[in-house]
C-alpha cells in the first residue's frame, strides 16, 4: 500500500468513528429524555388510588434506562478517546 491510500483509509476510519460518536451521542440523549419521562411520570402516586404493579415497575425501567444510558455514554468516551 502507498501512503496515499493509508491516508485515505485512515480518513474513512476516523469518519465512521466519528457517525459512531455521534450515534451514540444521540442515543445518550434519548435515554435521558426517557428517564426523565419516567421520573416525571411517577408523579402519580400522589393520587388516592396507589397501583401497585406501576410501583414496581417503574423504578425496574429506570434501572434499565440508567444502565444503558452508562452503557452508551462509555461506548461514546471509548469511541471519543479514538479520535
Amino acid at each position: 500500500m502507498d501512503k496515499a491510500s493509508i491516508v485515505g483509509d485512515a480518513v474513512l476510519y476516523v469518519q465512521d468513528l466519528q457517525m459512531q460518536s455521534k450515534k451514540l451521542k444521540s442515543q445518550i440523549e434519548g435515554l435521558e429524555s426517557s428517564l426523565k419521562a419516567a421520573e416525571r411520570s411517577q408523579g402519580y402516586a400522589d393520587t388516592p388510588k396507589k397501583n401497585a404493579s406501576l410501583d414496581n415497575f417503574l423504578p425496574v425501567c429506570k434501572m434499565i434506562v440508567q444502565t444503558d444510558l452508562m452503557k452508551a455514554a462509555k461506548a461514546a468516551a471509548a469511541v471519543d478517546g479514538l479520535l
